[in-house]
Formats: structure tokens, C-alpha cells, sequence
């Protein structure tokens, strides 16, 4: 029985791992094209956008003043600093002083 446990969780390991290391070790980023390296790295901040933007809605249901406070809080942040690590902890600030209000 653990030998099976064992096995699949092995198997559930190397299932997800390889297609996620494979870019890294096929694709030779510093030659890839100027444009297609900006086009990636677009991508994190667009992926934690569409994960944070709906549960933002979702929390804040009845209180969209909260809502659009927060998001502008993140936008104005993430303009001014261009990181993710400044807007998102006075993101949450924001989310929880509205909270308390």
C-alpha cells in the first residue's frame, strides 16, 4: 500500500515537474527576440492581476467603495514603484483599514 502511494505520488511529481523545467533547459532565453522577452514578462504580473482583481470583487460584495479604493491603492502604487511586492502590502493595508471603517 505505500509502495503505491508512493509511486503515484512520484509519478504526480515528475508529471508536473517536467513540463515546467523542459523551457528551461530547451530554450536559451538570452537569444530569444527583444520583444517576445517583454511580451513574457508581462506575464506574472497579468496572471496575479486575474487572480486578485475577481476575489477583490468577491470580498468587498456590498461594499464597492472598498473596492475601488483598494484597486486604486494598487494601481497608483504599482505605477509609482513598478514592483508587485510595495503595491500588494499597501493593497492589503487598504483592504484592511476599509475593513475596520
Amino acid at each position: 500500500m505505500r509502495s503505491e502511494i508512493f509511486l503515484l505520488l512520484a509519478g504526480m511529481t515528475a508529471v508536473t515537474y517536467i513540463p515546467r523545467m523542459l523551457p528551461f533547459v530547451l530554450i536559451d532565453f538570452d537569444r530569444l527576440p527583444s520583444g517576445l522577452r517583454r511580451f513574457l514578462g508581462f506575464i506574472p504580473v497579468t496572471a496575479l492581476g486575474a487572480l486578485i482583481l475577481p476575489g477583490i470583487f468577491l470580498q468587498a460584495s456590498g461594499r464597492p467603495v472598498s473596492a475601488m479604493l483598494v484597486i486604486g491603492v494598487a494601481g497608483t502604487t504599482g505605477w509609482f514603484f513598478r514592483g508587485l511586492a510595495v503595491p500588494v502590502i499597501l493593497s492589503i493595508a487598504a483592504a484592511w483599514v476599509t475593513g475596520i471603517l
